[in-house]
């Protein structure tokens, strides 16, 4: 049963709407949105501006631009963001960019890795492990670009190499 609602414009239902495959439910003056089940997939096709997805009435969630990045947002903030060179991550104001990997459905310690921009920290860039059972730094490049190594550091061959101090000042190189 369809009803006409006059005061909002708009229509009513008791019933679902049901769409074949391959027929669209089209939108807009200009068939501006389109949502249809070809057979074997569903699509969403989006004609004009952006298409963006609202978790609630105020807050974005998912932000597609045509031609362009596809935006991600965490409680309204932009975290990720596509380009064509390939992806940002950003933390939010004043707060610390941080990418996960997880090996493996990371159900193990040794399986969780992360890098991390750590604003909290004069933005030092950090790869951490959690094999020991909380994050431990194995490299750590400061905003001077000095590097900091928790462990052995050895070449393609496996050797371990000396790190002598610069007479000349307190620098070291890898011989």
């Amino acid at each position: 049963t369809w009803n006409w609602v006059d005061a909002t414009d708009a229509w009513t239902s008791s019933e679902h709407i049901h769409v074949p495959d391959d027929k669209k439910l089209i939108v807009g003056t200009g068939s501006d949105i389109q949502v249809y089940h070809d057979g074997n997939n569903s699509k969403i096709i989006n004609q004009t501006g952006n298409l963006t997805i609202n978790a609630t009435a105020t807050e974005v969630g998912i932000d597609i631009k045509p031609n362009g990045a596809i935006e991600l947002y965490h409680n309204n903030v932009k975290t990720f963001e596509t380009d064509a060179s390939g992806i940002l991550v950003q933390g939010p104001e004043g707060g610390s960019a941080l990418i996960r990997l997880y090996a493996d459905e990371g159900d193990d310690n040794a399986d969780r890795w992360r890098i991390l921009n750590d604003h909290s920290s004069s933005n030092n860039l950090t790869i951490q492990n959690y094999s020991t059972g909380s994050w431990v730094s194995g490299l750590t490049l400061d905003s001077s670009n000095n590097a900091t190594f928790a462990g052995t550091v050895s070449d393609s061959k496996g050797n371990v190499r000396s790190i002598p101090q610069n007479t000349q000042g307190s620098t070291y190189t890898l011989v």
